[in-house]
């Protein structure tokens, strides 16, 4: 083998080498951006998770009161629709200590079904309420009875009406 013979194969293999490493580079190159490229596909496809959706939790209304007001009014609507007689509904003042609360006790009267349809239907409507407690109380000389309930809800602050 002559010392020129010897260049060029070394020279070839060399040539070689790099082609294999500028091979293997670019599929690892073209393998991230297609990864990256996935990534953002899910990520601009993705909602916004229900979690974080604040129509989920919170009651609108621009104060306190308007939120007040509209959770009585949501209230009594869901009283009707179950077949219920709406009492007093008393909203407590806006708390320093947790200004976005509104709690309010709640009262209506009917027969058992129709008040179980009632604390459902709060529970499992949005914006979410909790019913902090709930008493029944037997009316005389009838099948029905008096609901009365503490309800808490969370306010939007600056939510719109």
């Amino acid at each position: 083998m002559t010392p020129d013979f010897r260049r060029r194969l070394s020279l070839m293999a060399a040539v070689i080498v790099l082609l294999g490493v500028m091979t293997a580079f670019s599929f690892t190159v073209s393998g991230w951006f297609r990864m990256q490229s996935d990534i953002d596909t899910a990520i601009s496809g993705q909602a916004v998770p229900p979690a974080a959706d604040p129509a989920r939790y919170l009651s609108p209304g621009e104060s306190h009161a308007v939120a007040g007001s509209n959770l009585q009014t949501r209230l009594n609507e869901a009283a009707r629709q179950s077949g219920l007689t709406t009492g007093r509904v008393n909203i407590a003042p806006a708390d320093a200590g947790d200004p976005l609360a509104i709690v309010l006790e709640f009262q209506a009267e009917g027969e058992l079904e129709n008040i179980a349809r009632l604390l459902h239907s709060i529970e499992s409507t949005l914006p979410a309420l909790i019913v902090e407690d709930a008493r029944l109380t037997p009316l005389r000389n009838s099948h029905r009875l008096q609901l009365t309930a503490t309800i808490r809800a969370r306010h939007e602050p600056g939510g719109a009406a």
